[in-house]
């Protein structure tokens, strides 16, 4: 099979399972609510407001994603690079983690406190990263990638402690937020 033909099917695929995935849930909806847009009935409302609009945000979400690995590998030009590489992932996760830690909620220009502080996370990993890659420009990209796994486990060090110290509750939701979710 060639490789226009395997991303056609995974295309199909991958939106065949969009179509019906607003339809299950805890109650499968019929599949006529999805011709009542303005519906006052709760599964019109359950499809319309709630499950189309999560389907949707994950379909968004898998593709920006898919999309920031596809970057990872091609600028390493190594099908094995994630965002893990470099510590971005794990620096994000301890960002948020130390919002979580320290009990801080609030919205900053209309985005959730813990999004601001998981970019801020990543951006200090690849910084970080980016600058010891500037110290010895000379150093190949195996060295930056040992680089960023080092960062990785860092960060990852510092989160576990932050589960540590933190009450039940917060190591909770810590927890609960790195398993993620929609």
């Amino acid at each position: 099979m060639t490789a226009a033909r395997r991303i056609m099917v995974l295309t199909l695929a991958s939106l065949a399972v969009a179509a019906v995935l607003p339809f299950v849930g805890m109650e499968v909806l019929p599949f006529g609510v999805a011709l009542d847009p303005g519906g006052d009935s709760v599964a019109s409302v359950i499809f319309w407001q709630i499950r189309l609009p999560r389907v949707v945000a994950a379909l968004l979400a898998g593709a920006g994603l898919a999309v920031g690995g596809a970057a990872f590998q091609a600028m390493f030009r190594n099908p094995l690079a994630t965002p893990y590489t470099l510590g971005v992932a794990s620096g994000a996760a301890f960002g948020v983690s130390l919002v979580t830690r320290l009990g801080v909620s609030a919205v900053v220009f209309g985005v959730a406190l813990d999004s601001v502080a998981g970019l801020s996370g990543a951006l200090v990993a690849v910084t970080v990263v980016w600058v010891l890659y500037r110290l010895r420009p000379a150093t190949s990209t195996m060295v930056l990638l040992l680089a960023g796994v080092a960062m990785s486990f860092f960060f990852s060090s510092l989160i576990l402690f932050l589960q540590y110290t933190a009450a039940l509750g917060d190591s909770y939701r810590i927890v609960r937020w790195l398993m993620g979710g929609l």
